[in-house]
């Protein structure tokens, strides 16, 4: 059986920055269906290999200029012929005067074309008289309709308006100059899915998406990609997605069949095989070098061949650029011991304009409790927490903070960074000692515990990585010794290994934590309860992890601890509740509209397959050699089919939303 030749194929890749050899060698493919995971320590040169595989792609934003970064020193990137890569990088650009619709428009360019071309054959065909011209017109109106309904079909509104709500983008005249980082990068999402490529690169996609927008691309991506390589910090996103992951470790590729889940497992195999490989070596390199010192001169010299193997097996140690990272024991500095109660909010209320954020919100933080904080994107997360904080005042209602609390917080922007610093002065704040629970460190060996080399300590901040600046802030906020520790998305940008050090310190830290975060992972390790946003100003606590919260969501009143009535849930000394539930009974459905529901699934499903027979038949090339009229009116009962799909669905949403 013949394996499909790769749609894409890296040869050979090698690039270093200065000394640093970042790519050694590298060789991987992409096939048709595949969904690939890159991952691999901060600064290992993930996104370096995206901007390599994107220059030769059609970039979303891009501007034309070109990335010396993304140059292979050496070695080879080969596509099959007519094969569209799109590449979403961490930060795109776009031009000044460009707005989210005309960034939307152009992300639908190749689908214009072909309906375009499309068009201009089926008006030609009436006038054609040659047969030759004739067939040959027909066969390419055959083959554009097969690339239109892989891009979606003649009509992609309902496409466009998916992503917009599904994203939260921005009204479509908002220029892009004037947008966030975070919303540019939706929009160049929006954009780079409506193209439906060959290839699809996404760099950190998750970043700035919430909860329900991270499920809902995690479906879209299984459900629609071709051709996927994603490099994320969210675990769960790559558990869910992944097929295959790909691992940059040293400069070097290595390859895993499966999810996130498979790689751990097999990535810790492999390097458990590494290991016991070297100490072979170490232990062959002991044992001859006692004998090369027990042998006269004379007798090395009939020995040769035997000291040359010795030589060369010394000269394969792992050089320091070939070493991995030792794992990290990293414990946070404990901080001044807590009072019994670290922080307490009574009956706190809070608007932004007209906009009710939360209501009626009592809370009491206790040592030891770890508290994740979730919900949409503007919801209020962070207002909540500067509230707490008393950074701002509440409009309603009071907040206490036990005299023994000391804050160290971290907020999601990283802006409070001095780009000419060293990564050294940033985190000493001019002391050289950082004070842990087992003693004082040197803050180069508290750096290198966060996985720093020594010669990323001495380097400007302004030259690092996203994830490398996020490392500085982490480690800047945990040397402050705070025993009350507020962390705003601290998982961004940050590589896997760095996230399992912090989950396991942030589980055996003695003192209190409050987290804002959309990485379901990250919650499961290390949440002890979750404070959730359930809207109308509503804020409800759920003990237990992000699992947990999920079995239990929308039935907290099933939970232990929980009170009949007003949604809320509360724990021996401290309590979050929310306002009574909105006044205003869901309208009863009439019987005849309860029974319309009823077969509403059945007559959904019965639509799709009439919908999908009409156009698998327009897909197929034999259709076209038919006269145009029939044509033409199959494209017309097809169109209508998937019409009618869609008024269904509509009508099972009004229905379940009476």
């Amino acid at each position: 059986m013949s394996v499909a030749a790769p749609i894409l194929a890296a040869h050979g890749i090698e690039k270093a920055f200065g000394s640093r050899l970042v790519l050694a060698d590298v060789e991987f493919t992409i096939h048709h269906g595949e969904r690939l995971g890159l991952v691999g320590l901060n600064g290992a040169g993930k996104s370096t290999m995206m901007r390599i595989i994107a220059q030769m792609a059609r970039a979303v934003g891009d501007t034309g200029a070109e990335d010396p970064g993304s140059v292979p020193d050496s070695g080879e990137l080969v596509r099959t012929r007519g094969t569209e890569v799109v590449y979403v990088a961490q930060e795109p650009q776009f031009p000044a005067d460009q707005t989210v619709e005309g960034a939307l428009k152009l992300g639908l360019r190749r689908h214009t074309l072909l309906a375009e071309r499309l068009e201009q054959i089926e008006a030609s065909i009436a006038d054609l008289t040659d047969d030759a011209e004739l067939d040959a017109a027909l066969e390419e109106q055959a083959t554009l309709h097969e690339r239109l309904l892989r891009l979606g079909g003649w009509d992609l509104t309902h496409e466009v308006d998916a992503l917009r709500t599904a994203l939260r983008l921005p009204p479509g005249a908002a220029a892009m100059n004037t947008l966030s980082g975070g919303e540019r990068r939706r929009v160049a999402l929006a954009q780079a899915l409506l193209v439906r490529p060959d290839v699809l690169l996404l760099d950190e996609p998750t970043n700035h998406l919430d909860t329900a927008a991270i499920e809902w691309l995690q479906g879209h991506l299984i459900a629609q990609a071709d051709a996927l390589l994603v490099v994320t910090h969210d675990r769960a996103f790559l558990d869910g997605v992944a097929t295959r992951i790909i691992e940059l470790d040293r400069g070097r590729v290595y390859s895993y069949p499966g999810n996130y889940s498979a790689f751990i497992l097999a990535q810790a195999e492999r390097l458990n095989q590494e290991g016991i490989a070297e100490d072979k070596r170490k232990m062959f390199v002991r044992r001859e070098l006692e004998w090369v010192r027990r042998k006269e001169s004379a007798q090395r010299k009939k020995s040769s061949a035997r000291i040359a193997v010795f030589e060369a097996v010394v000269a394969s140690a792992p050089g320091k650029d070939d070493r991995r990272p030792d794992p990290m024991d990293f414990h946070l500095p404990p901080g001044p011991r807590l009072g019994k109660t670290v922080l307490e909010a009574k009956k706190i209320t809070k608007s932004l304009g007209e906009k009710l954020l939360f209501k009626d919100v009592e809370l009491t933080i206790l040592p030891g409790e770890r508290l994740g904080i979730v919900g949409p994107n503007g919801v209020g997360k962070t207002t909540l927490v500067k509230t707490l904080l008393a950074q701002i005042p509440p409009d309603k209602g009071q907040v206490i903070i036990g005299a023994n609390t000391r804050v160290a917080a971290m907020d999601q922007g990283r802006i409070d960074l001095d780009d000419d610093k060293t990564v050294l002065e940033e985190v000493s704040e001019g002391s050289d000692w950082v004070t842990l629970a087992e003693g004082p460190v040197h803050v180069r060996t508290f750096l290198r515990q966060l996985l720093f080399h020594q010669s990323a300590i001495d380097t400007k901040i302004g030259q690092l990585s996203g994830g490398e600046r996020n490392r500085v802030m982490l480690a800047r906020l945990l040397r402050r010794a705070g025993n009350l520790l507020v962390l705003d998305e601290p998982t961004n940008d940050l590589d896997l290994v760095t996230l399992g050090v912090l989950e396991q310190a942030l589980s055996e830290f003695p003192g209190a934590v409050i987290l804002v975060s959309h990485d379901r992972w990250f919650l499961d390790r290390v949440a002890t309860s979750i404070i959730a946003f359930e809207g109308d100003g509503r804020v409800v606590r759920y003990e237990g992890n992000w699992t947990d919260w999920q079995q239990s969501r929308g039935r907290p009143a099933d939970r232990p601890g929980a009170l009949e009535g007003p949604r809320t849930v509360v724990r021996e000394a401290s309590r979050v509740e929310a306002p009574p539930a909105p006044t205003g009974p869901k309208r009863r459905l009439s019987w005849k509209e309860q029974k319309e529901l009823d077969g509403m699934e059945a007559a959904i499903e019965k639509a799709e397959q009439v919908a999908s027979s009409l156009e698998l038949q327009l897909a197929d090339p034999a259709t076209f050699k038919q006269g145009k009229g029939e044509v033409k009116a199959l494209a017309g009962r097809a169109g209508s089919a998937r019409a009618e799909v869609d008024n269904l669905y509509a009508r099972w949403t009004a229905l379940t939303g009476a």
